[in-house]
């Protein structure tokens, strides 16, 4: 009903004066039905099936799935709903973007997935372009093959360090000739480039990648992520690599015009009992040896990720031994998994304290946020009163409920549901307060700490999240105690990366609860893991085996119903009898167990076991690496030799195709950018960069030199209808400037006590300007000016007070862009600043510098008092 309201005033209808007595009116009664936003839930009887019209379903058992709410408390947009995103070219036409669509096909096999997924790019225009998009893949992917395909030719990928690949890439730009290069941004963010792609062609790019699926008590679950996330940048941080894992984003009421499909069979190796898509209209059959699903519309737009999830039944064994084929050096690879015996957990659980961490910043604005809270108060009812807790929420800034966790009576649950219930979302991704204030202080004698992140993840600087929850966690068991991180993604397509790498440096686990179902069944899951470890101080004894290279090196405790798997290599035993056993302690010290383990021939092929291991050993040595267990330089040339060794995708190593069989013509080329959708659910305004267009022609970034193949340019788009923005999720109009300067305060972390409000008299000044010949002196300042909050935001974040003043020296390219900054004065006492100075400077969209390069050097003055609460 609010709905048609609005409508009408939009279009013009209706008294003024009357339209307004009667919005208040609607807007009483909706407050007093509706004090909080709640998420919908669908009972499995209620859920509607999506299988094809007499498809026989009765003799398989399978559970209907999720699909469109008929009550409408979700609304399903189709793409073909949305106008296209078009591009003005140099000819003045107007084109759609190159990506036009994604087709994915996944087969799984016990808890092992092989994925191919085909990318087809277009050129309507009159001259060849290069292509860069930015995608997501699961964080455990191992991504090990690519093939281009142009017409009739195929051209197989080579594996080569990333700096030799991006060399063959610009040689074979340069040269005329079509290439395809893919990178690693982040273990879950890659970037694919296509160059010279002819007039008039179409391009398929095929990747090939293997993951580990979870497992829970015989659930399985299978994610597809379609979109990568706006990720916040906080100052100080990498502006350059922050930029390549943010992509441009399309506006409000339009599409990129690249859809999806997906098709998926899953052979179980058990009895299929139930299976679910909670995110997706899905339509599948039984097959022999489990079941096949796909998506029920082919051109799906890319916005959420795809879940699926099922679960088996039967008596299977508690661990299991699975050896690959043995080399011709004597050699194979195996992997163990091993599954939690049943054991009375009630009896085992002891005293806890429970941290509840809520991310309330832009991005978790609208159903996040509302998922979130209806998480907490799920969360909050499943607390018993011996327990002890506290809420934390955080932004731009960190707030606790209490300052120290308290026992979970009446009066202090009522107490959380108030704080919870007044959270808004707002403000930047500052997660690192939030870290700390959640681990930093000393856990209580005789009590084990819970630490609950709950947040969509959109950050840059996972790296450093990382280091500080791995380094609270270790000193908390320096000191005899134990705490653990639990990781809880929330929404539409959540950092997967942050939220498993967080799970895994705060020896905890990761669960996500995404936008189209209940948190219950989540937090269900979570508070069984909670409630202990089953097994601790978990060893394999081989049994005669020989075993080497194991990753993880020291295996983690095995949770309730959550199963942990063992990669390595082994050397033949020849035909000598091996029985492994895994032992254990039982978790609260009673007593020990052994699990006898079942060996099974791997049937996956030697390549699948030898790129699942060094996929682990990677990630074994980046967090090495995050705990400064080994040097930079030691962790590079491991994952180096790993990656071109195993054919893989890494930080370090690049896959690129190159066809030298011709060299294109027909003109200059021009370089793109793929814009992708916004995640579902995600208000870009508040999560990532913006640009106001109104109802003009806007701008999607070309050329933002997401890898160092690229340079930065920009060409007009139009969209067909009046789109309200484009986030173009650059640095330089990140986010930053409108967290800093959303209102005339400023909410800034002040220890673990809550939010510091920022006096308005703090100010930036610049007292002088000079500029080498060709400069603007006035464009210049006005550049300056625009980040006038941020580098107050700087000053205040490290202390400073009183006045300040700063002479700095700017040095600039030939192409204008910010090459270096020298502190010439005033550099006394602003050490901890001057970091996050130079990032602000950075991040400016600098105009009137130096034509050719040169110097600005400028005075900057700083005035401010002390922060007030």
């Amino acid at each position: 009903m609010l709905g048609s309201f609005f409508a009408e005033r939009r279009r013009g209808r209706g008294c003024p004066r009357r339209s307004s007595t009667i919005l208040a009116v609607l807007l009483l009664a909706w407050v007093c039905a509706c004090a909080r936003v709640e998420i919908p839930h669908l009972a499995a009887s209620e859920q509607p099936g999506s299988q094809a019209p007499g498809e026989p379903w009765s003799s398989f058992g399978v559970a209907p799935i999720l699909d469109d709410d008929p009550r409408g408390e979700f609304a399903y947009t189709s793409p073909g709903e949305l106008p296209r995103v078009t591009m003005v070219g140099a000819e003045g036409a107007r084109e759609f973007l190159p990506l036009e669509h994604t087709d994915v096909a996944a087969e799984v096999r016990g808890h092992v997935a092989q994925v191919r997924l085909r990318q087809r790019f277009v050129n309507t225009r009159e001259h060849p372009i290069e292509v860069t998009y930015t995608f997501p893949l699961p964080e455990n992917a191992a991504v090990a093959d690519m093939r281009m395909t142009i017409g009739e030719r195929v051209i197989q990928s080579e594996v080569a360090t990333r700096e030799e690949a991006q060399r063959r890439f610009a040689e074979a730009r340069t040269q005329g000739h079509t290439a395809a290069l893919l990178e690693q941004e982040r273990p879950d963010v890659f970037t694919q480039s296509v160059t010279n792609v002819p007039s008039g062609a179409a391009i398929e790019v095929e990747l090939g990648y293997l993951q580990t699926l979870t497992q829970d008590g015989g659930r399985y679950e299978f994610v597809f992520p379609m979109v990568v996330g706006p990720r916040f940048v906080p100052p100080g941080a990498d502006a350059l690599d922050a930029e390549r894992v943010n992509p441009p984003v399309v506006g409000e009421g339009t599409r990129s015009g690249h859809d999806l499909s997906l098709s998926l069979v899953v052979q179980a190796g058990a009895r299929i009992d139930r299976w679910q898509a909670p995110t997706h209209r899905v339509v599948g059959e039984a097959t022999a040896e489990g079941f096949a699903v796909r998506l029920a519309d082919a051109k799906t737009l890319p916005n959420r990720d795809f879940v699926l999830r099922w679960q088996t039944t039967g008596a299977a064994p508690q661990a299991s031994l699975y050896l690959g084929p043995v080399g011709a050096d004597g050699r194979g690879y195996f992997s163990l998994l091993v599954e939690p015996p049943a054991l009375d957990l009630d009896a085992l659980v002891g005293r806890r304290e429970m941290i509840f961490v809520v991310d309330r910043s832009g991005s978790m604005s609208g159903v996040p946020l509302a998922l979130a809270k209806q998480a907490m108060r799920e969360a909050l009812g499943r607390l018993r009163p011996v327990d002890t807790f506290d809420v934390v929420g955080f932004e731009s800034g960190t707030e606790r409920l209490f300052g120290t966790p308290r026992p979970a009576n009446e009066h202090n649950l009522v107490l959380a549901e108030r704080f919870i219930d007044g959270m808004r979302a707002g403000g930047g991704t500052m997660m690192a307060g939030a870290v700390d204030a959640a681990l930093a202080p000393p856990v209580a004698a005789g009590r084990r700490r819970y630490v609950f992140f709950l947040t969509d993840g959109y950050i840059a600087n996972e790296a450093e999240i990382f280091a500080a929850t791995a380094d609270l966690v270790a000193r908390a068991e320096a000191m005899g105690t134990r705490a653990r991180v639990f990781a809880v993604g929330i929404g539409a397509a959540p950092n997967h990366h942050l939220l498993a790498g967080l799970a895994s440096h705060g020896d905890g686990l990761d669960v996500g609860i995404v936008n189209r179902e209940h948190p219950g069944p989540a937090i269900d899951r979570i508070f069984g893991y909670v409630d202990h470890a089953v097994l601790e101080d978990l060893r394999v004894d081989w049994g005669g085996l020989e075993v080497e290279a194991l990753s993880p090196a020291a295996l983690p405790d095995l949770f309730a119903s959550h199963a942990v798997v063992l990669v390595g290599r082994y050397r033949d035993p020849r035909g000598r009898e091996i029985a492994p056993v895994v032992r254990g302690g039982r978790a609260g010290g009673a007593g020990s167990l052994a699990l006898p383990v079942a060996l099974r021939r791997s049937d996956a092929g030697d390549r699948v076991l030898s790129t699942l291991w060094a996929r682990a050993r990677i990630s074994e040595l980046v967090a090495a690496g995050i705990d400064g267990a080994l040097g930079r330089d030691e962790v590079e040339k491991k994952i180096t030799g790993l990656g071109l060794e195993h054919h893989l995708v890494t930080a370090f190593t690049s896959l690129i195709a190159v066809d030298r069989g011709r060299v294109v013509e027909g003109g200059e080329l021009e370089r793109i950018r793929q814009a992708v959708d916004g995640p579902e659910d995600v208000d870009a305004t508040l999560a990532g960069a913006q640009r106001m267009a109104g109802s003009r022609d806007f701008t999607a970034i070309v050329d933002l030199a997401p890898t160092q193949t690229a340079d930065a340019a920009g060409i007009p788009l139009a969209g067909a209808t009046g789109a309200a923005y484009v986030a173009d999720a650059c640095v330089r109009r990140s986010i930053l400037s409108t967290e800093f300067r959303s209102g005339p305060k400023m909410w800034l972390t002040d220890g673990l006590v809550g939010p510091t409000s920022w006096p308005e008299t703090a100010r930036l000044r610049i007292r002088e300007l000079e500029a080498d010949e060709g400069g603007d002196p006035r464009a210049l300042r006005r550049a300056l000016r625009e980040r006038a909050g941020m580098f107050e935001a700087c000053y205040v974040q490290h202390d400073l007070e009183g006045k300040r003043r700063l002479k700095l020296r700017l040095r600039f390219d030939a192409r204008g862009r910010l090459s270096a900054v020298e502190l010439l004065d005033g550099g006394t006492g602003v050490e901890g600043a001057q970091r996050c100075l130079e990032a602000v400077l950075s991040s400016v969209d600098w105009r009137g510098v130096p034509e050719g390069g040169g110097a600005v050097e400028v005075v900057l003055e700083l005035r401010g008092g002390r922060a007030k609460h």
